[in-house]
């Protein structure tokens, strides 16, 4: 496990969702298929954190510290949700799971390195840190993008185009905007590690982490530091 350095000033960008990064942190990002969450989770999902936001933090707790535990609970609450999709959902697919994580490890090195990935039937979860000299070159281009910005529309542009030419048809493939957050230590990147490589057994779909082909957890291969 590499030791997290350069944990820098956070910057916020907000779009539909809340984004924070920092220079040098790594990122646990999750990206949906479109359509992966039905009706009744997004009713149950948007009512959970109403009732969070009309709490007030509990005696003793940091505002910051309640708002990312919120954070938390909205994302586990949703995450519950998208565990039951399985049935018609397109990384069920083996083949199409192969070109999404086939396309994740393609600039491993390169462009960000590779915590931790899992890739569900519905959804996928990842953690990365985009590379400091990488990372550089896009600012000396001038990108008005952020390295997260840049790295998650290569991956889901290109992994749509891939995954639509291989069931010859159209449309919409992901949800247009993931969901992220900064892994602000080693102990936080432990636990959304044995998070994301755990999340195949929490969802009943092996019985060991290691089983499960499309994560960095196995025992076949994958991402490991």
């Amino acid at each position: 496990m590499r030791t997290l350095t350069r944990m820098g000033l956070r910057m916020f960008h907000r779009r539909r969702l809340p984004h924070w990064e920092s220079p040098g942190s790594p990122l646990f990002v999750t990206a949906c298929l479109a359509g992966s969450l039905s009706a009744a989770g997004m009713l149950d999902v948007r009512r959970f954190h109403q009732r969070l936001a009309r709490r007030n933090a509990p005696a003793g707790c940091p505002e910051k510290t309640w708002q990312r535990t919120c954070e938390t609970l909205v994302f586990r609450r949703r995450d519950a949700w998208l565990d039951r999709r399985r049935d018609g959902s397109l990384l069920a697919s083996p083949r199409i799971a192969a070109i999404v994580r086939d396309a994740m490890l393609h600039f491993h090195g390169v462009r960000y390195d590779i915590f931790a990935y899992v890739i569900m039937p519905s959804h996928l979860h990842w953690i990365f840190r985009p590379c400091a000299e990488w990372v550089e070159g896009l600012e000396t281009q001038g990108s008005i993008r952020s390295p997260r910005e840049v790295i998650m529309h290569s991956l889901l542009s290109f992994t749509a185009l891939e995954m639509n030419r291989a069931l010859r048809r159209k449309g919409a493939v992901w949800q247009s905007e993931s969901y992220d957050r900064c892994v602000r230590s080693d102990e936080e990147l432990m636990r959304v590690t044995e998070y994301v490589e755990n999340n195949p057994v929490k969802a009943g779909l092996c019985s060991r982490p290691e089983d499960w082909e499309w994560s960095s957890a196995w025992r076949g291969g994958g991402v490991r530091q």
